[in-house]
């Protein structure tokens, strides 16, 4: 990052919870967990200086150096802010709102505001979560010289599944919706959904999350970004998730749009999408560990039928995911009904490029599953066989379509993730007209193939995610 990264650290032993950063923003501060501070010129829990901005809906967990720490557990159910002068440690499932109750109607849910400001930093240990729930709104913008980051409370940001995870819920549609709309989501976090496709759930700009995905039970991980049916009124720009042990972000239907995203690192899939999501991803940069890795898309369209409506089908455009042969499995898997348009973007270094499994799937290619402009470059092979038709080869069929246009090049990706190779650079800019969940308001019509466009000598990755990370 262009500005000091700020390192915390659990010792265990001690029950001590140690801060420490380095440069123009060192602090180096130790706090006992679970004792607390005062405001009055009093203090308990090891006789250190009194804690003077902790406010009085949370706990104040005592510091000795000026920078207090300030606990936040339960319910979050008036407007509040998170200042960057004060590192907030989450306890447990941390709830903003009521609307992860089941609700009869929207108007159950009692809006809150969570204001997190530029360069904050929030930390979280063992199964601990922040759920902002229906109705209620994150406003969470940083800046890429003060990103507003989560992680868990030991030095850097090299765990995985240290803690939760951000989720993100909304009143947006999902083809799991009853009436009323109350789906009850994965690592007990409450009921999301709703009929409203421009539902607004607030802003994420700046922001970094690393080492979540905690496993709540076995097989029941958070990921590090969950959107529960968040709607298309919803802002997401600038946002890096690293080192989750489940998936990197995952659209549990609803319409969201997001735009520049980084996912490093993360053990299971980076793009997970099902339940009819059908929103807009642009400028999109995976990049995989070469320790542990699944998909870079894992998709489905799950509901109570494969053709379920709504069906799952974005529009990714300006993608570039980077594999680890040997490690990394598949590039793109497309299953249970689930289409995609994606536009101008590049599958190098996996097994295999593209797997497309079920019937239901493979009966959408040149409908509402089209990749149009895209580099596939893979180590195993391109495609993977169907695993579940016989003699079916779905990914065979996308390669060869007159409506699909991919093409078997290796991209050359300099040190920016550009690509170099001369397929990279197209005559004509995007057409998404071919897409009907495309939102021609959101996306740049680009006329280059991949995350980053080549030239440019500061890519717009750099600076404000994690050092080392890309």
């Amino acid at each position: 990052m262009n500005r000091s990264k700020l390192f915390t650290s659990v010792l265990v032993a001690s029950g001590m919870l140690a801060v420490a950063g380095c440069g123009e923003d060192d602090v180096n501060i130790n706090i006992t967990v679970g004792s607390t501070g005062t405001s009055d010129g009093g203090s308990t829990g090891g006789g250190s200086t009194t804690l003077s901005t902790c406010p009085t809906w949370t706990t104040a967990l005592v510091q000795s150096n000026g920078t207090d720490v300030c606990e936040i557990s339960a319910t979050i159910d008036s407007n509040q802010t998170l200042s960057s002068d004060t590192i907030w440690a989450l306890r447990g499932n941390v709830i903003v709102g009521n609307g992860n109750q089941e609700l009869t109607t929207p108007a159950d849910a009692n809006n809150v505001v969570l204001t997190i400001e530029a360069g904050t930093h929030i930390v979280g240990r063992t199964a601990d979560a922040l759920i902002i729930t229906r109705g209620s709104q994150i406003n969470a913008q940083g800046t890429a010289d003060a990103p507003i980051i989560f992680s868990s409370a030991d030095d850097g940001y090299d765990g995985r599944g240290e803690w939760g995870g951000l989720v993100i819920q909304g009143f947006a549609p999902s083809n799991l919706c009853g009436t009323p709309c109350n789906i009850e989501g994965e690592g007990g976090v409450g009921f999301f959904g709703g009929t409203d496709p421009a539902d607004d759930s607030g802003v994420l700009r700046y922001v970094v999350v690393a080492e979540a995905g905690y496993e709540v039970s076995p097989d029941n991980e958070l990921n590090g970004i969950s959107f529960m049916s968040v709607g298309s009124g919803t802002e997401v720009d600038y946002v890096q998730v690293h080192n989750n042990s489940d998936d990197g972000v995952e659209f549990f239907g609803g319409t969201v749009n997001v735009s520049h995203l980084v996912l490093t690192s993360n053990s299971d899939d980076s793009v997970d999408w099902d339940e009819g999501y059908q929103g807009n991803l642009q400028y999109g940069l995976v990049v995989h560990a070469n320790d542990e890795a699944d998909h870079g898309i894992e998709a489905d369209n799950a509901g109570p039928s494969n053709d379920a409506t709504p069906r799952s089908k974005p529009v990714l455009a300006n993608f570039t995911f980077v594999g680890q042969t040997g490690v990394s499995d598949t590039g793109v898997r497309l299953k249970v009904g689930s289409g995609v348009y994606l536009y101008n973007s590049i599958v190098t270094g996996f097994d295999a490029c593209l797997d497309i499994d079920d019937a239901a799937t493979g009966a959408i290619i040149d409908t509402e599953l089209l990749m149009i402009d895209t580099l596939f470059n893979c180590g195993a092979s391109l495609v993977a066989d169907d695993e579940t038709a016989t003699n079916e080869d779905f990914g065979a069929d996308v390669l060869s379509s007159a409506v699909s246009s991919v093409t078997e090049v290796d991209p050359a990706l300099d040190s920016n993730y550009a690509a170099t190779d001369a397929a990279a650079s197209l005559a004509a800019v995007a057409d998404y007209s071919a897409a009907d969940t495309a939102d021609a308001t959101f996306l740049d019509a680009t006329d280059y193939v991949g995350a980053v466009e080549p030239g440019e000598t500061a890519p717009w990755w750099d600076g404000w995610t994690i050092e080392g990370s890309l």
